[in-house]
């Protein structure tokens, strides 16, 4: 691919993030009641994130308007990356109920960063076990989602 079509690829892209973002922002804000931001009504979140998506997708677009045009970039995904990063995702909605959030969480970053030819276990494995706690401490103790904490009672 030449630069000029990244360029019009990330104009584009950038464009349809944007009429998402509009669409959800309108969609909620017509749809569902606001509220206020101290008793926030069903459509306060979708319409202020959706207004967000719309503002970066704008973003975007004027970045690759105005940007040099850069080196050109290999458009081809891979399909190992896709199958692991997709297949983590997978992993970890069939093994939560069993294993716990903070072990599922270790093997699903683990194996997701498979999907890297430039992952390498000494930055992995640290990053696997304190994303996976942070998040099951969010999630589970202090949301208090109904989820396994570990896979032992």
């Amino acid at each position: 691919m030449s630069a000029t079509t990244r360029n019009r690829d990330e104009i584009v892209g950038g464009l349809l993030i944007a009429a998402l973002g509009a669409g959800v922002s309108y969609v909620a804000a017509t749809h569902y009641p606001m509220g206020t931001a101290a008793r926030m009504g069903t459509g306060y979140m979708p319409t202020l994130l959706g207004a967000a998506l719309a503002v970066l997708g704008l973003l975007v677009t004027l970045r690759s308007l105005v940007a040099p045009e850069g080196r050109p970039i290999d458009g081809r995904a891979g399909a190992r990356p896709l199958a692991l990063v997709l297949g983590s995702v997978i992993l970890f909605a069939l093994l939560v109920g069993s294993l716990g959030v903070v072990v599922t969480g270790i093997i699903t970053v683990v194996v997701a960063a498979l999907g890297s030819r430039d992952a390498k276990w000494r930055e992995v494995v640290p990053l696997a076990i304190s994303v996976s706690l942070a998040s099951s401490v969010v999630f589970v103790k202090l949301l208090g989602l109904p989820f396994k904490f570990w896979p032992f009672p």
